[in-house]
């Protein structure tokens, strides 16, 4: 009988360290994009995003492969463009 509850306390301190059963339901990541000014980068990877509208039109979902990032403050530059 202790030497069974021995090994069920082993297999309870194992599963717990190994990270089994922690990440219940979903999980967010963010992860950012870091460029200088002057050097935007093209993103290869395919992957659909969930972003905030600027217009305040709610989240929407994009499909970012093949897009361009550059540093916010030329994001900032043609958002002000365009808005003339």
């Amino acid at each position: 009988m202790v030497r069974t509850l021995c090994l069920l306390c082993l297999m309870m301190i194992c599963c717990v360290s190994s990270g089994c059963g922690l990440t219940l339901g979903p999980t967010v990541k963010t992860e950012y994009v870091l460029v200088t000014p002057g050097n935007p980068i093209l993103i290869l990877e395919n992957r659909t995003l969930e972003g905030r509208r600027l217009d305040g039109g709610g989240v929407a979902s994009f499909d970012v492969g093949g897009w361009v990032a550059m540093p916010e403050e030329h994001f900032n530059a043609l958002k002000r463009a365009a808005e003339r």
